[in-house]
């Protein structure tokens, strides 16, 4: 009703599948169907002669919209009344059986010149163009619909196989089935690598998961034994970054990095990007005074300072404009701020905003909103966070996808030290001795290549994480888990039931 206008009153009397699908089958005979997105009405189409005759239509079918992406790429918007409207076409009666027909009509002949104006002049020439992919070769599909259907539509790693059952490509999915799905639809977003790859699939299969940070890691780790020829190294890495405030030297820097490190460092994150990352890096610093270059600093007022000294955005002790006392103490108030404890520069930019706002300077205004709107994300994710950053020790425990298990993951030293399956006590056991006796050495210990990509994924994961998405436990020592372990043990058997997952006094 509301797409259409078309109440159950209009449609009483109208005649039955069985009795008008004969009647339109006659009609077309062995014509080409015509109309505006074609895959949908055809789709129809079909399951209707399959329940009816029990068996596929077999008509041929010239789509106008794909036809507009081809050979109106000009074009945002592909609707049948933006195409209409885009070559002069009338679009009275829209939303009626008959009005539509006649203007999709319309835009075909408008296009059958387009195309002859291109050498295209048969049938079948045109029913391949309006098949052809971004790079104007035939989008051909190997892996049946009903074989997609059969994909789980659930968290998960899937691999895209070719003729021979070869592995291409690794990747994984929050849905499996969407994401699979959305290789064999022709969009025109594909790249030439994707077509390429797509040209090549013949089957895939899947593995669920449970969830999307056990998805992410298996998906790494497969990679990285596997070697897929399709996956790039590093390309299914999320994108993370940190800010740091150095200790080191009598004034600490504010710099960005992409991974944790086991230092006495100030750590703040995890951003979205490292671009996220360094537009918080640019705010703060220029709010705090503080430096933000990795120049080796020996001040001087013989220095010419940088950019930011020369316009105010950093104090610039490079140039001994700022003394070693002074700098601390801007130190003091950005780290006052970070722990809630001093509130007074958001009083002092909302002050700011409003005379500006006040004088009709409103762009200056939005500016210094979206400065505060930034301070106020960066302390929210510094009080949820800071015992991942600052300690860097923790446990999640995540339901497997048939809920017959647990998924354990140790994060030791800012590192991910274990993965393990949990089916009974003796397996929690087993994980809760290896983090008692491996607890010390991972603290200090440097990161090896190959705890990067799930030190990077577990970032990204507590970034996004919501309040249903696992249960974390943080580790002040080596004995806090061993503490917890009867508690661990019933949280471990409540993950198996299904449900909203359990939660446990002092589990975030």
């Amino acid at each position: 009703m509301r797409l259409t206008g078309i109440t159950d009153a209009m449609v009483a009397g109208a005649p039955t599948i069985e009795e008008a699908l004969p009647r339109f089958l006659a009609f077309a005979r062995d014509g080409v169907l015509v109309a505006h997105n074609a895959g949908f009405d055809v789709g129809h189409l079909d399951a209707a002669r399959r329940l009816v005759a029990g068996r596929p239509l077999d008509l041929p079918a010239l789509c106008t919209l794909k036809l507009a992406r081809r050979l109106m790429p000009e074009l945002r918007r592909r609707s049948l009344d933006a195409v209409a409207g885009a070559l002069g076409i009338g679009c009275a009666g829209r939303h009626r059986a008959l009005p539509d027909a006649r203007i999709a009509a319309e835009i075909l002949t408008v296009f059958l010149e387009r195309a002859a104006s291109r050498g295209i002049t048969r049938l079948d020439q045109l029913i391949d163009f309006q098949r052809s992919a971004a790079d104007g070769r035939p989008f051909v599909v190997h892996v049946p619909r009903e074989r997609l259907a059969e994909a789980p539509a659930t968290p998960g790693v899937y691999h895209l196989l070719d003729r021979e059952g070869r592995l291409l490509y690794v990747g994984k999915a929050v849905r499996l089935r969407e994401r699979l799905a959305s290789y064999f639809a022709n969009a025109r977003g594909h790249s030439a690598r994707v077509l390429d790859l797509i040209r090549h699939t013949h089957d895939f299969r899947t593995t669920e998961t449970g969830s999307e940070l056990a998805a992410a890691l298996l998906e790494a780790r497969q990679i990285r034994v596997l070697k897929p020829p399709y996956n790039r190294q590093r390309k299914h890495l999320p994108r993370v970054g940190f800010l740091k405030l150095t200790d080191r030297g009598r004034y600490p820097r504010l710099g960005v990095t992409q991974r944790l490190a086991a230092d006495r460092a100030t750590y703040l994150g995890p951003f979205r990007s490292r671009e996220a990352a360094e537009r918080a890096q640019a705010v703060l610093g220029r709010v705090f005074g503080l430096r933000t270059c990795a120049a080796r600093l020996v001040p001087s007022p013989e220095v010419t300072p940088c950019l930011s000294g020369q316009v105010g955005a950093c104090t610039a002790p490079c140039a001994a404009h700022v003394d070693e006392a002074a700098y601390g103490r801007q130190v003091d108030a950005f780290l006052a701020f970070l722990d809630g404890r001093d509130g007074s520069v958001l009083e002092t930019l909302a002050a700011r905003r409003d005379r500006l706002a006040a004088a009709l300077r409103f762009e200056a205004a939005a500016g210094v909103q979206r400065d505060l709107d930034l301070l106020e994300e960066v302390r929210r994710r510094r009080r949820t966070l800071s015992w991942v950053v600052t300690r860097q020790n923790f446990v999640v425990l995540l339901p497997t996808a048939a809920r017959d298990a647990a998924h354990l993951y140790a994060v030791l030293g800012g590192r991910l030290a274990l993965e393990a399956r949990i089916t009974a006590t003796a397996d929690l056991a087993v994980a809760v001795a290896f983090v008692r006796q491996r607890f010390a050495g991972y603290q200090d210990a440097p990161l090896r290549r190959e705890e990067v990509d799930g030190t990077t994924i577990l970032a990204s994961w507590l970034r996004d994480r919501q309040a249903h998405d696992g249960i974390l436990l943080p580790l002040d020592g080596p004995d806090a888990i061993v503490e917890r372990l009867d508690e661990l043990v019933v949280t471990v058997r409540d993950l198996r039931l299904p449900g909203p997952l359990p939660t446990i006094a002092g589990l975030a």
